[in-house]
Order: structure tokens, then sequence, then C-alpha cells
């Protein structure tokens, strides 16, 4: 198995996260959004699977690089998926902190991706040039996990399908927050792949992130905490709240309202 494809098993949701974005989007302005923006899109999974939502819907997909993205159209057209869905995620290579004239009414910065930007000012340059690049009735939306355990080095170990998952963390400094991360496979019958992907990291909080958030406009900011409750899918279901119960690693989805 590709590396792209072990981290497109282990680590991404598309089914579960494009689903429940339309559905926040509804219930905040009432209609369904057609239009998604993937920042660090990699190999633009959510994109491909946005479009393939509706036949309306469109995706951009946003890296500094190109090669993953190539990887995915090509798997893509492996798998027969229709000419019309592709045609309709086009790419923008080009850093996230560069400002340009594409509106969307989502945009996502999903894998803790924006936690390579480690200082303030970089990382209110990256929410500012997100606020502008929403529409009247947009929406952004980043993910986010933290607790107790974040700060201690740890190796979580996950069996997937035809191959292992081991997802490790370094040491955090408490002083700046910076901390090393790194995936690493282990494919069945193969030799492990020792860091395939790897991250240098700040573990921003998520005051931080709303305080910031509200000062370059958004109008509101809502925190989604994940419950140990499922659907029928088996997927975690998240509830929007202003308070949590402390505990050693929380996920969360962060959004920023625009109205």
């Amino acid at each position: 198995m590709h590396i792209n494809e072990m981290y497109e098993e282990s680590v991404q949701n598309p089914e579960f996260e494009m689903r429940f974005f339309r559905k926040v989007y509804k219930k905040i302005f009432g209609e369904f959004p057609y239009m998604i923006r993937e920042d660090f899109c990699g190999t633009a999974l959510n994109s491909f699977y946005w479009v393939g939502l509706e036949p309306y819907n469109k995706a951009l997909a946003v890296d500094i690089q190109r090669d993953s993205f190539d990887w995915g159209v090509a798997k893509y057209e492996k798998e027969n998926v229709s000419s019309g869905s592709l045609n309709r995620v086009a790419f923008l290579q080009k850093s996230v902190l560069e400002d340009d004239t594409y509106k969307s009414q989502i945009r996502i910065a999903l894998n803790f991706s924006y936690f390579i930007f480690k200082d303030r000012k970089t990382l209110k340059k990256y929410f500012q040039i997100a606020y502008n690049s929403l529409p009247k009735h947009g929406l952004f939306i980043m993910d986010h996990f933290g607790g107790s355990e974040c700060y201690e080095a740890d190796t979580e170990k996950r069996h997937e399908d035809g191959f292992l998952y081991f997802w490790e963390q370094g040491d955090l400094n408490p002083v700046n927050n910076n901390c090393k991360f790194a995936i690493h496979f282990k494919p069945d019958g193969q030799r492990k792949i020792k860091n395939a992907f790897e991250y240098d990291w700040r573990l921003w909080s998520i005051p931080e992130l709303t305080d910031i958030l509200y000062e370059v406009g958004f109008n509101e900011v809502k925190i989604f905490f994940e419950t140990d409750k499922t659907d029928k899918k088996g997927y975690s279901k998240y509830k929007e709240t202003s308070e949590w119960e402390p505990m050693g690693c929380h996920l969360s989805y962060i959004v920023g309202v625009k109205e």
C-alpha cells in the first residue's frame, strides 16, 4: 500500500466530516452550501468526496505542493470516478498565507494542519486571510485536539485493514507548547515505515484560537466536542457547547462564523 493510501484510511474520515459540515452550515444559515475550500489538501480526499455528495458541489483544493494531489487524481481515475466529479475539483498550488480572490462558503483546515504556524502573528495572518476569503454566510472550520495527555510523550498503535498505524508524540515544551509528532506504518508482512509523516507543531489551545478568530472579524465561534455516543454508522457524535469536562485527550471542531 502507498503511504498516502494508508494515511487516508487511518487519519481521514470525509464521509463523516463533509456531511457534518453541511449540517452545521444548514443549521446556521438555513441552506446547504455547495462550495468548499480545503487548505493543506494533500491528496484532496475531502474535496473529491465533497463533489460526490451533490452534482452541483464544487471544491478548491489548496496546497503548496502538487504531488499528493496528482496522486489523488490518479487514484480516483483508476477507481472510475466520473470525470464530471473530478472536473469540479480545482487545484491551487500556493501557500495558504497568500491572498487570492477565490470565494468558498466553507473553508477547512483539517488534520491539525494549522498547528504548523507556531507564532501568533503568523496564525492571525492566516485567520485573517481565511476570513477575507469567505462571502457573507461563510464558515471557517478547523479540527483540534488537546488535554493533559498531550503534554506527555506517547505512542498510539491501532490496527487498520492491512497495516498497523502508529501516532508518536514527543515531549511537549510547556514554555511555548511546541512538540514534534510522527506517523509510522507497518504494512502486513512488510517492514515498518518509520516517519512516513513528520510534524513540528505548536499545540494551540481553544481559548487562544477563539480569541484570534474574533479579532480578525468572525461574528461567532462555535465549539463542537466529541462525545462518547455514536451514530448508526459508528461515527462519534459531536456536541456544540461552551463547557466541557476535563479529559486526558479531547477532540473538537472549531467553527468561525461569518454572517
